[in-house]
């Protein structure tokens, strides 16, 4: 009996210090602020990034719990941050949009966690 119940404590102890997704840690931890971050893309007639812009931040666990409404949230990018999205962005290749011929904006978002430092999350499943 005693060997089965250290060793059931000792499972708990592990799983609850080894962190899962950014999303386990978002349901699990109302303290965890998690923000949608959007960027405006301007891309060239061959395809290739020429611009990016910060367009806005949404909280997620605002829009979570009030499903179908839509709120900006003011909180401070840190230029970090935005300097890494941008990397990520200009890395990858979007498909061209074009209207009447010209090429159109477009939009990509990432995932802010003010905890988790200047880390661009790309996918809420990505390890915390």
């Amino acid at each position: 009996m005693r060997p089965s119940v250290i060793g059931i404590a000792a499972f708990l102890i592990c799983t609850s210090t080894f962190a899962g997704t950014v999303q386990q840690r978002f349901l699990r931890d109302r303290s965890f602020a998690l923000y949608s971050v959007i960027f405006k893309i301007t891309q060239a007639p061959t395809g290739s990034v020429t611009d990016v812009q910060f367009a806005s931040t949404h909280d997620i666990r605002y829009e979570r719990e009030h499903p179908g409404e839509k709120r900006t949230a003011r909180i401070p990018i840190p230029k970090s941050y935005l300097a890494a999205a941008t990397k990520k962005i200009r890395a990858t290749r979007y498909s061209l949009l074009k209207n009447n011929g010209r090429p159109e904006d477009s939009y990509a978002g990432f995932y802010y966690a003010p905890q988790l430092g200047d880390r661009v999350i790309v996918d809420v499943t990505e390890p915390e």
